[in-house]
């Protein structure tokens, strides 16, 4: 029979050979802020005098990431902010969020990935004045599964 003051270490023994070994991973940030700007003395190529048009944009882009032994995790938000709306590289705004998730074994891994994007300023509705933006949205998603089932042979499954 045990006795009330000796429950608690046998609980602590129970409870420590139950548990598996501490698995700390490591995390890594590696944020990007920066500005981009483009400059055009004649932006239509015509032969009329036009006046020059600048254009910036700020950018940001901050990458998450995890990794320990068997699992990965990675989370990639970026954003873009311009100062204008139009038909070009430096001033289409957009802000992603992909996110990715792996699992390794011996003889398996496991993926899966999430993303979404918002876009805008890609496509030109000429149908009006030509100048007006069109926002896209977009969500993807993927999980595959490998396995090795030899050495020469494995197997393989995707999901998107």
């Amino acid at each position: 029979m045990i006795q009330g003051g000796s429950r608690l270490p046998c609980w602590c023994v129970a409870v420590t050979t139950l548990c598996s070994s501490a698995r700390a991973g490591v995390w890594g940030v590696d944020p990007l802020l920066g500005i981009t700007v483009d400059y055009a003395t004649n932006p239509a190529l015509l032969f009329l005098q036009q006046s020059s048009q600048t254009n910036a944009a700020l950018l940001l882009d901050a990458p998450l990431s995890y990794n320990a032994d068997d699992f990965e995790f990675f989370a990639t938000p970026s954003f873009r902010v311009g100062d204008s709306k139009g038909y070009s590289s430096v001033t289409s705004d957009y802000e992603h969020l992909n996110l990715k998730g792996e699992f390794h074994t011996e003889r398996d891994v496991l993926t899966a990935a999430a993303g979404l994007d918002r876009d805008s300023s890609l496509y030109q509705d000429y149908l009006t004045n030509g100048t007006a933006g069109v926002q896209r949205d977009s969500a993807i998603g993927d999980f595959s599964w490998d396995r090795l089932l030899t050495e020469r042979v494995d197997f393989n499954t995707d999901f998107n």
